[in-house]
């Protein structure tokens, strides 16, 4: 027998995590709820309807063995309905789909790390997850973690905390810890020519475009009172810029190896309180910010290696304009349209005619200019923008405007 007469659902959905829960609704539910649960989580499932003496619960549209209660602990991904039994053995409609979905737990693999000796040069963490890292150190007086760089500035032992936050359905935080040992140099070797190398890295100060040549200089001097022997720089380039050429180097030899991307400029001897530069070209191929990094080593032992490497963080104007657009109603091309306007939402365009005169200007323009009530030719413009650092960039060209589809 099949009927719905004395049958009203009230359905209420409660999320058990870690010993919490949360209540997603009550009432009678839409025609499709979702929950979402943390993977290996339950979500019990509340049929609540008058005249009611049985339950059937059904999963993915076949009946679940032995859930005949007004509750069922749902633990799998699915589609889940219940139907209602009253004292005539009368089945009600089937109730609204509740569907039950799970998210991941976060992931975090952070290896262990091998023991280092005060002295050793900067290096990676090589945690990785499904989120953002963050780092912490306990003590903090042996090394200092930026980003995930680390460099070692005193002897001990300390433990690195790797951890990646939680979501609203898992939101337990991912914990992993490492001890990490740094050793002291052996006496012998501390007492042999402490030298104390330091590097600077520099770009020229200029706004670049790409595709523009531009230089880096190095700048290195052995601060210490001691020769530094076998010097060794190297800058491994960043995928954002392409090598030109190496303008000069004061002292000993540089190179540049196109497989691994690798300036390395070297000297048998950097005497005491004395330095060198060493200047190259370069172009960048695309915009945005980009860091380059360079490093010093000698034979020697440094006193203070927290100045063996330094990074140039360099902003590279990214502005495609094109110059010409077709304002002749096909849909295409029809306003002068600059693709990475939206990257700079503060800025200026102007347009003059050949005669200097100003035909269109606007603030935060919007690529909506057609060139309305214009004629065909050229005209020149300024577009004026703030970039990421509150500076103006500025620049300046011709398009042509042509109402014949090119």
């Amino acid at each position: 027998m099949i009927g719905t007469r004395g049958f009203k659902y009230i359905f209420s959905v409660v999320l058990f995590m870690f010993g919490s829960y949360a209540v997603f609704g009550a009432g009678s539910p839409p025609k499709s709820q979702t929950v979402t649960i943390c993977q290996g989580s339950v979500v019990v499932l509340n049929a609540s309807t008058l005249n009611a003496i049985a339950y059937q619960w059904y999963f993915n549209g076949q009946p679940i063995v032995a859930a005949t209660q007004n509750k069922y602990a749902a633990d799998k991904e699915g589609v889940y309905k219940v139907v209602a039994l009253n004292d005539q053995s009368c089945s009600s409609d089937a109730s609204d789909e509740v569907i039950v979905q799970f998210e991941a737990h976060a992931v975090l693999n952070f290896p262990a790390i091998a023991d280092k000796i005060f002295g050793d040069a900067p290096f990676q963490l090589s945690a990785t997850a499904t989120g953002k890292i963050t780092y912490t150190v306990s003590p903090n007086n042996v090394i200092q973690i930026i980003d995930n760089y680390v460099t070692i500035i005193g002897v001990g032992t300390v433990e690195i905390t790797a951890s990646v936050e939680g979501s609203k359905n898992c939101p337990n935080t991912i914990i992993v810890k490492q001890t990490l040992k740094v050793k002291p140099v052996s006496i012998l070797a501390s007492a042999i020519n402490p030298v104390d190398l330091a590097i600077v890295t520099s770009s020229e100060t200029r706004i670049v475009n790409i595709e523009e040549p531009f230089e880096y200089t190095l700048n290195i001097k052995n601060q210490s009172a001691y020769d530094a022997t076998q010097v060794s720089i190297t800058d491994t380039l960043p995928a954002a810029v392409d090598f030109i050429s190496i303008k000069n180097a004061s002292d000993g030899k540089a190179t540049y190896d196109a497989a691994s991307r690798a300036i390395t400029w070297t000297m048998t001897e950097l005497q005491a309180r004395t330095g060198s530069e060493l200047r190259f070209s370069v172009k960048a191929i695309q915009h945005g910010t980009i860091a380059n990094m360079a490093r010093i080593t000698s034979i020697e032992k440094d006193s203070n290696p927290v100045n063996n490497i330094s990074i140039d963080y360099k902003d590279f104007a990214g502005m495609t304009i094109p110059n010409v657009f077709t304002p002749n109603g096909d849909g295409r091309n029809d306003t002068f349209s600059i693709p990475d306007l939206s990257q700079y939402p503060q800025n200026e365009l102007l347009v003059i005619n050949r005669w200097g005169a100003s035909v269109y200007q606007a603030k935060n323009y919007q690529n909506t200019w057609t060139g309305d009530r214009l004629d065909d030719g050229t005209y020149f413009y300024s577009l004026k923008v703030i970039n990421k650092k509150g500076m103006q960039e500025e620049y300046k060209g011709y398009v042509m405007l042509l109402r014949k589809s090119i």
